[in-house]
């Protein structure tokens, strides 16, 4: 399998666990109690859909072999080296992968272009 699809799968993976987490965390305070608490979840919601929103966009770049998703991927990897300890690993990975990427006209293997 080719580096790049691979860490499109982890990207792929980060998004969803990042948007379900963001919404069970806004879920839980938003039905807390207290009357403002709709309101406190609206700033978890936003940081958790941007970290989402971020690793959907590069998971989409790197599945297409982009340098600009290659780019965006180490820059994320690098974050999440300071995550220790599970961030640590993630983020290496990250980085191993996005070492070597197809070149732009490359043909890509059948497994490369299965979207799972």
């Amino acid at each position: 399998m080719p580096p790049n699809i691979k860490v499109y799968r982890v990207h792929r993976l980060l998004a969803a666990l990042y948007g379900l987490l963001g919404l069970a965390i806004s879920g839980a305070i938003a039905f807390g109690s207290g009357k403002d608490s709709v309101l406190a979840a609206l700033p978890v919601l936003l940081v958790f859909g941007l970290i989402c929103a971020m690793h959907g966009f590069t998971a989409r770049a790197a599945r297409k072999g982009t340098s600009g998703g290659r780019t965006a991927s180490r820059v994320i990897a690098i974050l999440m080296l300071l995550g220790f300890p599970i961030g640590t690993l993630i983020g290496a990975y990250l980085l191993f992968n996005s070492r070597d990427w197809p070149k732009p006209g490359e043909p890509l293997s059948r497994e490369a272009t299965l979207d799972f």
